[in-house]
């Protein structure tokens, strides 16, 4: 039995903050960074709650749970020696596993949303004010803000840790495998910055609190990391069922031909 937690791939975590060229320098493999302690300000809790609601925004985090299925867990699935083994003697078994866990995905997607919102929120009213939090709000609604947020979403991945979670299943997702994953978005974010937005770039890069925007990348794969890593066994519970169902179905099937 492989320990309970939460839906990896329901919740889009490579969403970054810092979807700038300009970003903190990466933590050494496997060593996550120390939680800075702060007070949180109520109105600076407020505004990040509405910039994290903009930036994980439940139809773009849905939209991101289904191409995840569909892609890195598909590829995923398929490259497995006990899915291709019964591939096999059960030909299509694997896509519709597949097809049975999309729906309980999204489903978890939802209901999870409003703890990360809160979680999220807490982090970034820890480092910014709420005055410095409503400009960043403002900047990822600008033409620029916008296109790193989409390129973000439109390239999120978790083939870094649907890796650890296929070959050691027991252990649980390290900070260095969500951060691969998160650099890996980045990097191909980065690559929709042209030279038209290299004002708008820059001025951001200028805002007074920039650095610390930036300095708050790390706490944020560490949260990523902690709530991947929380027990979530009524998930786990439901594709177990799910995979057995769809098992013996097949197996069923094929027994009557």
């Amino acid at each position: 039995m492989t320990r309970s937690r939460r839906p990896a791939f329901a919740l889009a975590f490579a969403v970054s903050l810092i979807a700038v060229p300009a970003t903190a320098a990466p933590h050494p493999a496997g060593n996550a960074p120390a939680p800075e302690k702060s007070a949180v300000n109520p109105a600076a809790k407020t505004a990040a709650l509405e910039l994290a609601r903009l930036l994980y925004s439940e139809e773009s985090q849905v939209a991101i749970a289904e191409r995840m299925v569909d892609t890195d867990m598909a590829a995923a699935f398929r490259a497995n020696p006990d899915f291709q083994a019964l591939e096999i003697d059960y030909p299509g078994v694997t896509d519709a596993v597949l097809k049975e866990m999309k729906p309980v995905l999204i489903r978890y997607t939802r209901a999870e949303l409003p703890t990360y919102y809160d979680r999220v929120a807490t982090l970034i009213a820890s480092r910014l004010d709420a005055a410095e939090i409503a400009d960043l709000t403002q900047f990822y609604q600008t033409p620029l803000g916008q296109k790193l947020r989409r390129g973000m979403q439109d390239n999120v991945t978790v083939k870094a840790m649907l890796t650890e979670v296929t070959t050691e299943p027991d252990k649980p997702t390290s900070y260095s495998a969500v951060d691969a994953d998160h650099r890996a978005a980045t990097d191909a974010a980065k690559k929709l910055i042209d030279k038209g937005d290299e004002p708008a770039l820059i001025a951001f890069a200028k805002k007074p609190y920039f650095a610390r925007l930036a300095a708050m990348g790390p706490a944020m794969r560490k949260l990523e990391q902690d709530f991947m890593n929380e027990p979530a066994p009524e998930f786990e519970a439901e594709i177990e069922a799910i995979v057995k169902a769809t098992f013996a179905r097949f197996e069923a099937a094929g027994k009557k031909k």
